[in-house]
């Protein structure tokens, strides 16, 4: 036991190192961090919407560092995804610091995703551990939407239902069959949109760099060549605006209007 402490300490202080390199290089990015009990389907999760390759097995700590990949919950649409190690309760002691450093893709991630395994009878009894781990790491501020996973497995169980019902941000899914996760997607570009801003750009040809990013890091919903270069109607979050243009010649850009 002493050894699979150590050798988790290390993995736990490399997935920290880790995760530092990736913010860096992805801070602007709109963010989304799946968050959950152990074994609740994250990893599962994560593979169904981005191949990711993350193991998944039925195992405690079978996740602890975290995986990032760009997740396009529709065509144009990109956003980070973060798989985290699972929750658990009474945490062994020695762990505890290493365990919290790894979860500071969830202390800055934009949106969480709470995996909540539907079908385990104590599962209301996991939310409450989540949110209270979410708490003590200073992460209970994040908005959340509570994912109600492996609904292929309820049966006639009304638990999960309730709760639904009480949590109206809820979203039922199956990560193994996929229902649901359009819905999922959805509510999680909802929620995306709320972060972005709506802007008209006109880029010189001479720009092209300016273009290819705003394809990149927005969402591109119009499109015009004119005689002196492209103009775009894009939705992009205002810091990446900021940055893409700043400095370009002849870029010009204002909040485009509705319609």
């Amino acid at each position: 036991m002493r050894e699979r402490i150590a050798r988790l300490k290390r993995t736990l202080e490399k997935a920290e190192l880790d995760w530092q390199v990736q913010r860096k290089s992805a801070r602007e990015m709109f963010s989304v961090a799946l968050v959950g009990y152990t074994n609740a389907g994250k990893s599962t999760l994560m593979n169904a919407l981005t191949r990711a390759g993350v193991g998944a097995g039925d195992r405690l700590f079978e996740t602890v560092d975290t995986t990032t990949r760009s997740w396009e919950p529709e065509p144009g649409a990109r956003v980070l995804l973060s798989d985290t190690v699972g929750f658990i309760r009474r945490l062994p002691h020695n762990l505890v610091a290493s365990f919290h450093a790894t979860l500071g893709e969830v202390r800055e991630a934009d949106l969480l995703l709470h995996v909540v395994d539907a079908s385990r009878p104590d599962y209301e009894e996991a939310i409450e551990v989540v949110e209270g781990v979410l708490e003590e790491i200073d992460a209970s501020d994040r908005p959340t939407i509570l994912v109600l996973n492996k609904i292929d497995a309820l049966g006639d169980d009304p638990g999960p239902a309730r709760a639904g019902r009480e949590r109206p941000d809820a979203v039922a899914i199956s990560a193994v069959t996929g229902a649901g996760l359009d819905v999922l997607a959805r509510t999680v570009l909802a929620v995306c949109a709320e972060r972005e801003l709506r802007a008209e750009v006109m880029v010189p040809f001479a720009a092209s760099r300016v273009l290819s990013a705003l394809y990149e890091h927005g969402r591109v919903e119009h499109r015009v060549d004119e005689a002196d270069g492209v103009r775009v109607i894009v939705r992009i979050a205002p810091d990446w605006l900021a940055r893409i243009t700043a400095g370009a010649v002849g870029v010009r850009w204002e909040p485009a209007r509705a319609g």
